[in-house]
């Protein structure tokens, strides 16, 4: 089948969770560059509908079932790739609550959808908050996970989903733990976009040029 839609001309197509978002943007770029349909499902709540440049948008939240599965029948939907998560850890401190509601419980809505329509291959855009306060200066994959904030606590609590997801459905998922990404591509065709910035690697290069406030990098 698969190669009966290549000889065809017809692209798989991928479903990505928040791909109006800066890494969900990038992701859905090179996805199109190797040959896949990158489709974005978004509320646009944080994502900006101009970085959805290389597939069609959806204008829904992830926890929109009937949106969900009829995107993945009228795109043919092979697997999915989920960024949609609140990720700021001082407003997880502030407000636990909307970051257990969006990034755990519409996250299990999402995947429980994808195995309802037959999706069984999923990549998660987790986080090393995950681990919490490193016990050695490099981390392993396996090293203890015991987040510190809300915001790392809720990646975790969904990771652990998925797990249980995998028991009863099948539903196999690779876990992305990474640090903080920064930066455009090198087309400068999409990159990050924050009004007030919050995020610690932009804060560090303004204040190194003088354009930003050295306690708001203290601070954080």
């Amino acid at each position: 089948m698969q190669l009966q839609e290549e000889r065809a001309g017809v692209k798989r197509a991928i479903l990505v969770a928040g791909g109006a978002g800066y890494i969900g943007a990038q992701t859905c770029k090179i996805l199109a560059q190797s040959g896949y349909l990158p489709v974005t499902v978004d509320n646009l709540a944080t994502g900006y509908e101009e970085s959805v440049k290389w597939g069609p948008l959806i204008n829904a939240d992830i926890r929109d079932k009937e949106a969900v599965a009829s995107t993945i029948d009228k795109h043919g939907i092979v697997a999915a790739i989920h960024f949609a998560a609140y990720s700021l850890v001082g407003e997880s401190i502030r407000d636990p609550a909307k970051y257990y509601d969006n990034n755990v419980a519409a996250g299990a809505v999402f995947a429980s959808t994808l195995c309802s329509k037959g999706i069984n291959a999923l990549v998660f855009s987790s986080t090393a908050a995950t681990y919490g306060i490193p016990q050695s200066i490099l981390i392993s994959e396996d090293h203890p996970r015991v987040p510190i904030n809300p915001y790392g606590a809720s990646k975790l609590a969904f990771e652990e989903a998925l797990y249980w997801m995998e028991q009863a459905h099948g539903l196999r998922a690779v876990v992305l733990r990474y640090f903080n990404a920064a930066g455009a591509d090198l087309d400068g065709e999409v990159g990050e976009s924050h009004e007030p910035e919050t995020h610690l690697i932009p804060l560090v290069c303004k204040a190194a040029l003088g354009m930003g406030r050295r306690s708001a990098i203290t601070s954080m």
